[in-house]
């Protein structure tokens, strides 16, 4: 994983890289305090990371062993984390009240075809749906009990895979 500093956004300047030892394949990222998890789809696990000295990330460990199947995307409200678990078409919830010792409590489906990309704004979780060329939208109230909303796709989705929210 690459670092950069931005404090001049039109001039990003490289601060250095991490995880060559620790990673294959990182293809997600999410942060809490200064808790930095790695999605590591090589190995099906999340890797830990603390960032307090964000140019010099510090290994804790990782989680995720036996639970997961190509972990790709990541989404944090509150002390609750999803894992996109593209090729088991869930998505798995645990809880990381101890960011040291996150707790799986939960997974669900609901329509879900190779989930990718995670993003949260308010009470509402959106996933893109890779295979099937969607996105589904759940409500996370209860953030252990996803309930499915609806999905949209107005004929522009083709395999979407990512996304960010803006406003």
């Amino acid at each position: 994983v690459e670092i950069y500093n931005i404090t001049n956004p039109a001039t990003p300047v490289n601060a250095g890289q991490f995880g060559a030892a620790d990673l294959s394949g990182p293809a997600a990222l999410a942060i809490t305090g200064t808790i930095l998890y790695v999605a590591n789809f090589g190995d099906n696990t999340i890797q830990i990371y603390n960032i307090t000295t964000p140019a010099t990330p510090i290994n804790l460990g990782r989680f995720g062993i036996g639970e997961l199947n190509d972990p790709v995307g990541l989404a944090i409200t509150g002390t609750t984390l999803y894992v996109a678990n593209r090729t088991e078409n869930t998505v798995e919830i645990y809880n990381i009240s101890n960011p040291m010792v996150p707790v799986r409590v939960n997974q669900f489906n609901g329509n879900l075809s190779s989930p990718n990309g995670l993003v949260i704004t308010d009470n509402l979780l959106y996933v893109s749906n890779e295979s099937d060329d969607t996105i589904e939208i759940y409500d996370i109230t209860n953030p252990a009990a996803p309930v499915r909303v609806t999905q949209f796709n107005d004929g522009n989705l083709i395999n979407p895979a990512g996304m960010a929210i803006f406003g």
